[in-house]
């Protein structure tokens, strides 16, 4: 139905076009020349000749059609030219034709006589050919005006039956819909709006046609319609838009409109016609699907979580935004497939990860799975992939499901735990064991002095033995305070509180100051010092410190030597800050010396003539050294004695900064120099080992996130290497957060920065670690 009257409508318009063909003229003429004369006239003024000899064929010729105008005497056979016109004006089809007279009879009244039957003109003969050819071309160019017009009105006629009928189907269709239609100029002034656009704005069809659309409250939908309107063309003639529209009683509903332009044939915008649908429940539901999508990638974020599917037999997977997240990637870097899972997985994993993608029809229930991934930035991470097989109604496998999670600090915190355990489970046993042998070495000496002195109360012996007695608990008394001046420094070192106090002092003076307090044991084992140091030499220490250090490495020289024998203090040549003590006594097989300094690892070691101690002396003098920045080696072979050489301060303490980012290792570099430290750099923990194994290093300053190995790796890798489990560590980071410093201090490094750091702040805890700068 709609297609014909659409087809019918196109045939009536196309009508329109009115015909440029040539005009038609009848001659009815029976003198021949005559004929041949007014057909040459009708071939100048362009129109084709048809020619009639009689009356009744003239007729024929008429109620035939197609004839623009007649050229007709009176005079002719069968019919004259009187009866003929009466004819034409009696027929309805023939009246409105032209009909010229050309005749012979110069008559008044026959000229009368025709005008009243309805010629159009009266000409007589012999004619004037200009005249003639001038006065047809008017009557033909007038009648093929009014031909036209005719036709137009009759056409348009045809067309409003047309539209009419298109404009009653249109209503009927639009009047059904639910769909709010309406039409409207570009003025916004609608010219129509169907019971469904009426309904919803609570108006009659009168309220609403010519009036503004969206009512007196829509000015702002409007405005933004008018924005999309502007994108229509005769190209482009729709366009779409969804918009929030305050209704009349308050509320608020979500429209979507589809506007369409309507052109004209010269491709004028007439008006449009718009299509709404209330979509507000639609959006409510669309917004309340974003924020659980929200809250949901946001609980994904905190836990780090990335959502993974894919179906069996396909290397296609889907992935949350999260996972690209972990594996360090933009979303459009990688596509989610299992090739591109395979690549970032580390090689040393795969084996037990392969089996999930590849042979999900034999896993049953769900995987629960740990593996490495080196991200983009080189760093690798621990994963947990966690997921399940779901099934069709057929028992089918239908998809495979999983959720990916980051552990890589709850892997860290695992290991720190592991070593944490570790090392309380080692300290417990050196504790026990320290307590132990402290205990008995306490014990022992008070009950010396407690029995000597209640034999020498009890006044029966001989004046001499009294003063033997006396000696002998003095002496246990000062190898008391011995242990308890280790014990003290070395609980002092351990809590930060004992700081020493550099500067120059004289090296052969402290020897001899702390050989004094062992000349009493020397002289009951015969062992003597041989002081070589230049009475002018000085070294940076602190005095009392540097004492107790040199007394206790004197001490285990005495208690180790021999009877008779001699021990060297020197300064080695070319070696500063550094005092040589060389015995010739047993010596150590290197599995000892390894072990010399750990606290409670010698304890139970009885001298040459059966001495004990606590353990502590030694592992207390490298405390007491270090905490001046320096450091004690040891050479022995079993048998030959041994060296030990005390350097109390680096001459140039080497601090090495370790950062990715050259501009800020250069800012670092800067703020360093009025300490006057050897500064050594690297961009990395591979290039900073690497230092670090031709180049004694005094602190670590690193950054936290490096590509590689972060940074807390590092610390461990190198003091690793370093055989120094305390090797300063400082660690400068973009993060400020809480857990992440304290893991970080946990983990070992002895201060956390943030980054920028000012440089006073720098500088104090480089001092703090460092105490010579």
């Amino acid at each position: 139905m709609v297609e014909a009257i659409f087809e019918k409508v196109v045939m009536v318009e196309s009508a329109l076009d009115i015909s440029t063909g040539k005009q038609r003229i009848l001659v009815v003429e029976d003198n021949e020349k005559s004929r041949m004369f007014l057909q040459k006239i009708s071939e100048d003024l362009g129109c084709s000749y048809i020619c009639a000899e009689t009356g009744a064929n003239a007729l024929e010729i008429l109620h035939a059609g197609g004839v623009d105008l007649a050229l007709l005497d009176i005079l002719i056979p069968s019919i004259n030219g009187y009866q003929i016109l009466e004819i034409i004006r009696k027929d309805k089809n023939l009246r409105d034709l032209p009909v010229v007279v050309i005749t012979g009879i110069d008559s008044v009244d026959s000229a009368v006589r025709c005008m009243d039957l309805g010629a159009t003109d009266y000409i007589t003969k012999p004619y004037n050919p200009v005249l003639l050819r001038a006065r047809l071309r008017s009557l033909l160019e007038k009648s093929a005006s009014q031909e036209r017009e005719a036709m137009y009105r009759k056409r348009i006629e045809e067309q409003n039956i047309v539209l009419a009928e298109r404009e009653s189907y249109y209503r009927g269709v639009v009047e059904d819909q639910t769909e709010l239609i309406c039409r409207f100029g570009q003025n916004m002034s609608l010219s129509f709006a169907n019971a469904a656009y009426c309904k919803f704005f609570e108006s009659t069809f009168d309220e609403v046609v010519g009036a503004q659309l969206f009512g007196d409250d829509g000015a702002d939908g409007r405005q933004a319609l008018l924005q999309t309107l502007s994108a229509i063309t005769p190209a482009n003639p729709v366009v779409e838009i969804e918009m929030p529209l305050r209704l009349a009683d308050g509320q608020t509903r979500w429209m979507e409109w589809t506007n369409r332009g309507l052109f004209g044939p010269d491709a004028a915008l007439l008006e449009y016609q718009t299509v709404g649908r209330d979509i507000t429940e639609r959006r409510l539901m669309e917004n309340a699907l974003r924020e659980r999508e929200k809250d949901l990638n946001k609980a994904h974020t905190i836990a780090n979580l990335g959502y993974l599917r894919w179906r069996p037999g396909s290397d296609r997977q889907v992935w949350s935004d999260q996972v690209f997240k972990i594996f360090g990637y933009d979303a459009g870097e990688m596509a989610p497939s299992h090739a591109s899972l395979f690549d970032v997985i580390d090689p040393d994993d795969m084996e037990k990860v392969r089996p999930v993608f590849e042979e999900a029809g034999n896993l049953r229930g769900g995987f629960d799975i740990e593996f490495r991934v080196v991200r983009k930035d080189g760093g690798t991470i621990y994963v947990n992939l966690n997921g399940e097989i779901v099934l069709d109604t057929e028992g089918n496998i239908s998809r495979v499901e999983g959720v990916i999670q980051d552990i890589t600090k709850r892997k860290q915190t695992e290991r720190q735990l592991t070593i944490e355990k570790d090392k309380a489970e080692a300290a417990t046993k050196v504790k026990d064991k320290f307590i132990s042998l402290v205990s008995h070495d306490l014990r022992a000496p008070l009950g010396a002095v407690q029995g000597l002195l209640e034999l020498v109360e009890d006044g029966s012996l001989p004046r001499e033995k009294e003063r033997d007695f006396v000696r002998r608990a003095a002496d246990n008394c000062k190898k008391l305070l011995r242990t308890l001046d280790n014990l003290l420094n070395l609980n002092n070192i351990r809590s930060g509180v004992l700081t020493p106090e550099i500067r120059k002092v004289p090296a052969r003076e402290i020897v001899d100051a702390a050989w004094d307090k062992l000349r009493h044991l020397a002289v009951q084992k015969e062992v003597y010092l041989s002081n070589n140091i230049d009475p002018e030499a000085m070294i940076n220490a602190d005095i009392h410190l540097a004492e107790q250090v040199l007394s206790n490495i004197l001490h285990n020289a005495l208690k180790f030597s021999h009877k008779g024998g001699t021990i060297t203090a020197s300064l080695p040549a070319g070696e500063q800050e550094t005092v040589e003590i060389a015995d010739e006594g047993v010596g150590m097989e290197e599995e000892a010396r390894v072990i010399l300094f750990t606290h409670g690892s010698n304890v139970s070691t009885t001298g040459t003539a059966g001495e004990r101690g606590t353990g502590l002396g030694l592992a207390l003098s490298l405390d007491i050294i270090k905490a001046h920045g320096g450091s004690i080696e040891v050479e022995s072979t079993p048998g030959t004695g041994c060296v030990f050489r005390i350097k109390f301060t680096q001459a140039t303490p080497t601090l090495m900064i370790v950062d990715d980012d050259e501009d800020f290792r250069l800012l670092l570099r800067s703020d360093l120099e009025e300490l006057k430290a050897k500064v050594v750099e690297a961009a990395d923990a591979v290039e900073a080992l690497e230092i670090a194994r031709t180049e004694p290093v005094s602190l670590i300053i690193t950054d936290l996130e490096m590509p590689g190995m972060n940074g807390l790796d590092f610390v461990t890798q190198i003091r690793k290497e370093s055989k120094d489990p305390l090797l300063p560590a400082i660690i400068i980071s973009v993060s400020s957060d809480y857990q992440t410093k304290m893991e970080s201090i946990k983990s070992g490094v002895n201060a956390f920065l943030t980054k920028p750091v000012e440089p006073k702040v720098l500088l104090a805890a480089v001092r703090k670690q460092i105490k010579v700068l």
